[in-house]
């Protein structure tokens, strides 16, 4: 919700100052668990830090992309971050909390924000003065091909977000719950790799077929899992959602960049992980509709359809937004006219 509320407010030249703010009370939230104990704070202190780490989230990755030579490379950078932490946070925290309880896990958050808030304070934000009462960032910067970026993002989260809240519960009913951690793992380090290549992808006019080939893998992978479950399956059908995943996230993400432009990073960013937060409200509800009604292998297999086929569809009307460009760009230099600069 506050990702919505800071939409109005956010401007290039406030990005750093919501950043420190945020990661200011990120911090001060995180240390309010270790002094108060009554539930009512505990469920003040974890409001205030959602709502703090909504604007911090929102708003560090815009700053992080003055620093890198295209959006393509900052999209990556900024992949890789998210998928490490995802990757090593909660594992460091779960082993922390087991053994030595959740103060130090407290200590440890409250350690992080202020780190990052320092080290924020200490970037120099070139562009802050060179943009300094501009408006344009709003949404009317977009342009309209930003919308079915938008519809495709949270389409796509949904339909691959479906282990999220199926894969542990399909597990223990198939008698694999251990190798669950496998299908993770296998996901979130297949998507770091994709991260780094993202930018080759682009450069090298193959991101539309890499797009498909991964979301018809991620099917017949997660088909194997479904019909014959097992470590192996676990793992190959993991890696699979994590290379449609980093393919599909990367992209969204930069296509919204690239259209948003130069002043409306900052908004552009804020409207992706918008996006994200709509997706995973929607994914639990409909996938345990999905589960309640067909069942978790069903779900899967739903799932898997969906993606492929939505890629295929997605892809295809790429290709004929693209040919329609070219078309017109051919015209316009038959017929003598100024050609649209590529």
């Amino acid at each position: 919700m506050f990702r919505i509320l800071i939409l109005r407010i956010i401007r290039a030249e406030y990005v750093k100052k919501i950043a420190v703010t945020g990661l200011g009370v990120m911090a001060l939230s995180c240390a309010g668990y270790l002094v108060l104990e009554n539930g009512v704070w505990f469920i003040i202190c974890r409001t205030v830090q959602g709502a703090a780490f909504g604007a911090a989230s929102s708003s560090v990755p815009t700053i992080t992309m003055e620093y890198m030579d295209s959006s393509a490379h900052s999209v990556s950078l900024i992949g890789i971050t998210a998928v490490t932490a995802s990757l090593a946070g909660p594992p460091a925290a779960i082993f922390i909390y087991g053994k030595y309880g959740f103060m130090p896990v407290c200590i440890m958050a409250v350690i992080s924000a202020l780190t990052a808030m320092v080290l924020c304070l200490l970037l120099p934000w070139k562009k802050q003065t060179e943009r300094k009462g501009t408006r344009k960032n709003k949404m009317s910067v977009y342009t309209k091909g930003v919308i079915p970026y938008f519809i495709g993002t949270v389409l796509f989260l949904v339909l691959c977000n479906c282990y999220m809240i199926l894969l542990t519960l399909f597990a223990e009913e198939a008698g694999y719950l251990r190798d669950a951690s496998v299908y993770l793992t296998a996901s979130a380090l297949l998507a770091m790799m994709i991260r780094l290549a993202f930018s080759f992808l682009v450069k090298n006019g193959w991101l539309s077929r890499a797009f498909v080939i991964s979301a018809v893998l991620y099917f017949l992978t997660i088909t194997w899992m479904v019909c014959d479950t097992g470590i192996l399956s676990m793992a190959v059908s993991g890696a699979a959602n994590g290379l449609f995943s980093g393919i599909m996230m990367s992209w969204m993400h930069f296509e919204i960049i690239e259209k948003a432009g130069e002043e409306g990073r900052a908004k552009a960013n804020n409207h992706f992980y918008c996006l994200q937060d709509i997706a995973n409200i929607l994914c639990g509800g409909f996938w345990s509709l999905i589960a309640g009604a067909a069942g978790y292998a069903a779900g899967f297999i739903i799932s898997g359809l969906g993606i492929m086929g939505t890629a295929v569809v997605f892809a295809a009307y790429m290709w004929a937004g693209r040919k329609v460009l070219l078309t017109a760009l051919e015209n316009d230099t038959v017929s003598g006219m100024k050609s649209v600069p590529k």
